[in-house]
């Protein structure tokens, strides 16, 4: 006589929001150490906070060059964990860059339990969701990820992988134009344009609507960035269906058409297949 079927949970692990929109999650390092990193799908390369690289004594071996969205280089030097741990997902020799968090996060209780950054490199062949109604960040297998795909919106995307920093990029329509190539960045929250697309979409940066900020960041660079809300819809190029309407936006000048953040992708479950270059979005409800 044949058992019957037991229904199986996928491999998930909870989150939580650090600060207003940051995605943090429990991981495991080296076996043994339990501790939190933040989700940061714009991040590029894993990073490990200096004081735990320390405590492992991590070597640094390499290092590894990229740009911030303003366009300045930033070196971060590059070591190893033996193993990182997330969800039951394991991977071995994992390269991170090492990290000061003492400057790099804010001074606030959410972030104290913060030791490293996840980037998407860990994912590169196992896809996953994120289910903003559950607070969860769930492991797909072949089955799972065949149904969501049926049942959800297939949006394609770009990956780019130099073996050590994996990003990704989909078409965006935004009003009055032709698509445009935006980062999905979770590290940001509300949609970030080109301030060239200020004309566009009829935005004057002297009016009373927009709120100018000016400032130096951490690194001395001296940026400013114009905050409104712009009424048009957007919507992934091939999916009109997924609009969004009445938007906040921030302008500035950056070296990509635009990064779209946690705002916009946590009105639906988001399932991130970087091995079949797309992205699946489902309703946002729960599931298991």
């Amino acid at each position: 006589m044949n058992k019957p079927e037991v229904k199986r949970s996928l491999s998930h692990v909870p989150f939580q929001y650090a600060g207003s929109h940051l995605i943090k999650i429990p991981v495991t390092v080296n076996g043994s150490i339990k501790t939190h990193f933040i989700f940061d799908t714009g991040i590029g390369v894993n990073l490990l906070s200096k004081k735990l690289g320390d405590q492992l004594n991590c070597k640094v071996t390499s290092s590894h060059t990229g740009k911030r969205m303003s366009g300045q280089s930033i070196t971060v030097p590059l070591s190893k964990v033996s193993l990182l741990s997330v969800a039951g997902k394991e991977r071995q020799q994992v390269t991170v860059g090492i990290w000061d968090m003492t400057s790099f996060l804010p001074n606030s209780p959410e972030f104290k339990d913060v030791e490293g950054f996840l980037s998407l490199n860990f994912f590169k062949d196992q896809a996953f969701t994120l289910d903003y109604s559950g607070s969860k960040l769930i492991l797909e297998t072949e089955t799972s990820l065949e149904a969501r795909a049926k049942q959800g919106t297939v949006i394609p995307i770009t990956v780019k992988d130099d073996g050590q920093s994996v990003t990704i990029f989909m078409a965006l329509k935004i009003p009055r134009g032709p698509a445009i190539t935006v980062e999905i960045d979770l590290g940001g929250n509300i949609l970030t344009l080109h301030e060239k697309y200020m004309s566009q979409l009829k935005v004057q940066p002297d009016s009373k609507d927009v709120r100018i900020e000016k400032r130096k960041d951490e690194t001395g660079f001296n940026y400013t960035r114009y905050f409104t809300k712009i009424d048009g819809p957007i919507h992934p190029e091939n999916a009109p269906s997924r609009k969004q309407e009445g938007l906040s936006v921030m302008f500035q000048k950056i070296i990509y058409d635009g990064l779209i953040g946690n705002a916009f992708m946590k009105r639906q479950t988001v399932t991130y297949d970087l091995a079949n270059s797309r992205m699946i979005f489902g309703e946002a409800k729960s599931s298991n």
